[in-house]
């Protein structure tokens, strides 16, 4: 046997397994990032199609340690149930927010900047860092705290996040939408952004009014979804149906 052409053939050979390996390497992380676009995809139109198929999806494609972000605004950062037995007590707070640091869940909020059906109330035109007087009921005693409206940030987690969908009316579901477009999915490694648009009637002007959304999908390494938010046209929303942004 030639020495020299049997090593040179086992080179040609190990080599040829080697690229046939990264060859197929490849493939299954295209198929993985493939799979993600899938999946977020399905996940933002099953919430166009009912409650029942965007909970199935919650759930099984959700990591448990999973949040939901919904859309940011300017408040003090804390939550009520304006259709509970007690509307005006505090069921929870944002984390990082004016209220989270002052605040208690369970505080009755009596009046805010003196006004005292501020439920009812249309906030003042205020700017971000304005503080304002928010008197509550605290273990039966009148407590005078002093807030700040910021930029708050809500984030959900997957229990909480599968609760209010459980909650939700089923019939109520999409009431208000009139048609949809599922447009484009762009996939990187870990994250899947996905272009949506809708259009809804409001039922208060009586307006059909479009906007396009664009949802951003979050995965972990097992390929489950970590967090889930989205950004909408809100401004353009509100002026096609008579609102208006004024100083």
């Amino acid at each position: 046997m030639n020495i020299q052409k049997f090593f040179i053939g086992l080179l040609v050979v190990t080599f040829s397994l080697s690229i046939f390996a990264d060859h197929h390497k490849g493939d299954g992380m295209k198929n993985k990032v493939a799979k993600k676009g899938m999946i977020a995809k399905k996940m933002v139109e099953s919430g166009y199609k009912g409650k029942d198929p965007f909970l199935k999806m919650v759930k099984k494609h959700m990591a448990d340690d999973g949040y939901q972000y919904p859309s940011r605004f300017v408040g003090f950062g804390f939550y009520y149930d304006p259709n509970g037995d007690q509307p005006d007590v505090v069921i929870s707070t944002v984390e990082g927010s004016s209220a989270s640091e002052a605040m208690k869940v369970g505080d009755e909020v009596l009046s805010i900047n003196g006004v005292k059906d501020w439920r009812n109330t249309d906030p003042e035109a205020t700017k971000v860092g304005d503080v304002w007087n928010v008197k509550v009921k605290r273990d039966g005693k009148e407590v005078d705290l002093e807030m700040a409206r910021t930029v708050v940030q809500p984030r959900t987690d997957k229990a909480t996040f599968v609760e209010n969908i459980e909650g939700a009316d089923a019939e109520q579901w999409g009431s208000s939408l009139i048609e949809y477009r599922m447009i484009d999915v762009a996939v990187g490694k870990d994250v899947a952004y996905v272009l949506h648009w809708r259009k809804d009637l409001d039922e208060e002007s009586g307006v059909e009014a479009e906007t396009y959304i664009v949802t951003r999908v979050g995965f972990d390494e097992s390929g489950k979804v970590n967090f889930i938010g989205a950004l909408s046209e809100d401004e353009l929303l509100l002026r096609q149906t008579g609102w208006s942004i004024t100083r």
